[in-house]
């Protein structure tokens, strides 16, 4: 029970990083005005912002998960985000607010390459696949509450233009919102001393914990192509899913009028039903099909997925009514949200516990850079620099994240015989 608990933990962990990384884009009218930004400016905030130290990050905290007690790495990455996001409370200009983001996408960094290896750890392999799917629901669930609880307390604090905060005197209340969401985040780093003591195993348990960089660079470059195609593919399917998910207050507030309570309430109470449904129904669906020997399920699957959310996403973003976006986001979501889950769950299955800290982190740096930092930034740039008009950004999300899932089907499609080949080596 206490392995399990740890998961739970771990996913409660995750579902407050989301929210401290998706809550800006709930606010984009206050903190656009107050800090006069263009689109282009404010998709580099709350995407390549965050990308850019998670890049940095994310090698350096895979290389110490494979030698290091992860509890005092997700210790240290939580503490970093969290106080990070309330210090987007005191941003005065786009430098500040662009370096605050930054800060949180370095603790966000932890994530991944500390929290998959401690729970391929903790639970068999025949267990990883629900244990996946618990994991992320946390993060699924952070992705609702942001939007949830941003349009919420925006709403609930905009009725005075002004609030007193002890010390900080008057504070706007998109910047008030920011302090609420980061300050307890301190408190839940603490918990994870709750979990036993984790790290990658030593000799004589699949190898030595402190691999050599030629035995790691020789088993990577004979599975490159496995590596490449799918780490590629799952990031360009997390940029159409993150674009959408963070332009969907823009588009919704220009083209339809609808207010940031609407907007939270609809779009957070969609993306929580059709992820989670994705979640755990793309994941019984993959494991099952694994366990019927096609050693290729979870590439495969994620392959028609992607196909099949173009139509939903021009649905989506060219038919000019709000029902139409809501349900065509709604689509969209519902099919490409299992990659969360069926992503890191085949890197975890085909990698050997000694190497999946640093496969765990090259893999979030991929994710990241095409799916968090070029997703949304693609979206502003295009709005402001192609099509020249912000009241267009409805088209501007329909090219990106499309091109997006092309890509992705085209990346997964190559990589299939590289996925049965390495899972066959791992024993399955």
């Amino acid at each position: 029970m206490r392995r399990w608990f740890v998961v739970g933990l771990l996913s409660l962990i995750f579902a407050i990083g989301i929210v401290d990384r998706v809550i800006l884009s709930m606010m984009i009218g206050p903190i656009k005005s107050d800090l006069q930004l263009s689109d282009s400016a404010f998709g580099l905030a709350q995407g390549a912002a965050v990308a850019l130290f998670y890049l940095i990050f994310a090698v350096p905290f895979g290389w110490a998960s494979d030698r290091f007690d992860h509890r005092w790495i997700l210790f240290g990455g939580v503490t970093i985000w969290s106080l990070a996001t309330a210090a987007c409370a005191l941003v005065r200009n786009f430098v500040d607010l662009f370096v605050a983001r930054c800060l949180v996408g370095a603790g966000e960094a932890v994530i991944g390459p500390a929290g998959y290896p401690m729970i391929a750890g903790l639970v068999s392999r025949q267990q990883l696949a629900l244990a996946m799917m618990l994991f992320y629901l946390g993060g699924n669930a952070g992705n609702a509450l942001g939007q949830f609880i941003g349009g919420a307390l925006l709403a609930v604090l905009s009725r005075n233009p002004s609030i007193d905060v002890w010390m900080l005197g008057d504070l706007a209340p998109w910047r008030l919102v920011f302090l609420l969401i980061g300050l307890p985040g301190i408190a839940l780093a603490a918990l994870i001393f709750i979990a036993p003591r984790s790290r990658a195993p030593r000799a004589g348990n699949d190898g030595p914990s402190q691999a050599s960089k030629g035995e790691f660079a020789a088993f990577f470059r004979a599975h490159r192509r496995f590596y490449i195609t799918h780490n590629v593919g799952v990031g360009l399917q997390q940029a159409a899913l993150v674009a959408t998910m963070l332009w969907n207050a823009a588009f919704m507030s220009r083209t339809y009028g609808w207010s940031p309570s609407e907007i939270g309430m609809t779009f957070g109470a969609i993306l929580l039903a059709s992820t989670s449904v994705a979640i755990v129904g793309h994941s019984w669906i993959c494991a099952r099909l694994f366990a019927a020997g096609q050693r290729d399920a979870y590439l495969r699957w994620q392959m028609c997925m992607s196909c099949l959310s173009v139509p939903a996403l021009a649905f989506a973003y060219l038919w000019p009514t709000a029902a139409a976006a809501c349900i065509g986001f709604a689509l969209a979501s519902l099919l490409n949200g299992g990659t969360v889950v069926a992503g890191p769950t085949i890197l975890q299955i085909a990698t050997p516990p000694r190497f999946r800290g640093r496969v765990s982190g090259i893999y979030v740096v991929v994710a990241t850079l095409l799916g968090t930092a070029i997703g949304p930034a693609a979206v502003g740039l295009v709005t402001d620099h192609v099509l020249g008009d912000e009241g267009r950004i409805g088209i501007a999300i329909a090219i990106c994240s499309i091109t997006f899932c092309l890509g992705a089907t085209a990346c997964f499609a190559t990589g299939l015989s590289a996925t049965r080949r390495i899972v066959a080596e791992a024993g399955h």
